[in-house]
């Protein structure tokens, strides 16, 4: 994004769903990076949902599975209409067959039968 609009200032705010579970020194980069950008940061934290009752701790100790609800309030509280997200193949197998568009309903789910082919630089936006 910094690369796209620039010399513009990125136009749209981030959001980073914490899973309490990063090394420090991918918060201080994280913070470093948006304050040297002059980027607005928003933090959904999922230890804050455990803390107040919404989310139980999982017995394998992950967290991924935990964002979800973070994630899609945020979404809602900041009146976000279209979120560019960064989802590891690794971690979920269903992730290799989203593009660009990952289409969800009201309830933020994604259905893979319902995604649309992008075909080479074509998008319909």
């Amino acid at each position: 994004a910094l690369k796209a609009f620039a010399p513009a200032p990125v136009p749209f705010a981030l959001l980073h769903v914490d899973t309490g579970h990063n090394f420090p020194e991918v918060l201080e980069l994280r913070d470093r990076t948006v304050a040297r950008h002059g980027l607005r940061l928003h933090v959904a934290s999922v230890q804050e949902y455990i803390d107040a009752g919404t989310l139980r701790e999982r017995p394998d100790g992950t967290r991924n599975p935990l964002q979800t609800v973070p994630l899609t309030e945020a979404i809602q509280r900041l009146g976000f209409d279209a979120v560019f997200g960064g989802g590891r193949r690794d971690e979920e197998k269903a992730r290799a067959k989203e593009r660009v568009f990952s289409l969800r309903d009201e309830f933020s789910q994604w259905d893979p039968r319902r995604q649309r082919p992008e075909l080479w630089q074509l998008y319909n936006g």
